[in-house]
């Protein structure tokens, strides 16, 4: 669907931003990484001590969701060990049901995926950029 209809149905002016998908990328990495920096200022045994931290973590888990939702799937399938839905369906809990966010799952996301996401996204974009010196 074109930009024009799409704001058509809209209330408001909507803008069609065309984003390459190494900027999807760019922001999945950046989003990882800020995680694994934020997790280390939350008390776990007491989320709401730190809340900024745990806000921060949130947003950024929210944004490496909507991130992953826009990179292709020709892309996706160079990186079948990211769990592509599961990124994208945590953001739709935390923009949709954040009444029902479980902080032990964040926990284990922010401990043990976000590293392995990161390292990945590293990877995709250094191949993404090779591809583009030899063309």
């Amino acid at each position: 669907m074109d930009c024009a209809r799409r704001s058509a149905r809209r209330s408001w002016p909507r803008r069609c931003v065309s984003r390459s998908p190494q900027l999807f990328l760019r922001d999945i990495l950046t989003a990882a990484q800020r995680v694994a920096v934020y997790r280390n200022e939350v008390d776990w045994e007491n989320p709401g001590a730190t809340e900024m931290a745990m806000d921060a973590i949130l947003h950024n888990l929210l944004v490496l969701g909507e991130a992953a939702k826009q990179v292709p799937e020709e892309i996706r399938v160079q990186a079948p060990e990211v769990e592509w839905r599961k990124m994208a369906g945590l953001r739709d809990v935390l923009a949709h049901g954040y009444f029902r966010v479980d902080v032990a799952i964040i926990r284990d996301v922010a401990h043990t995926r976000v590293d392995g996401v990161a390292a990945c996204m590293e990877r995709l974009l250094g191949e993404s950029m090779a591809a583009s010196e030899r063309s």
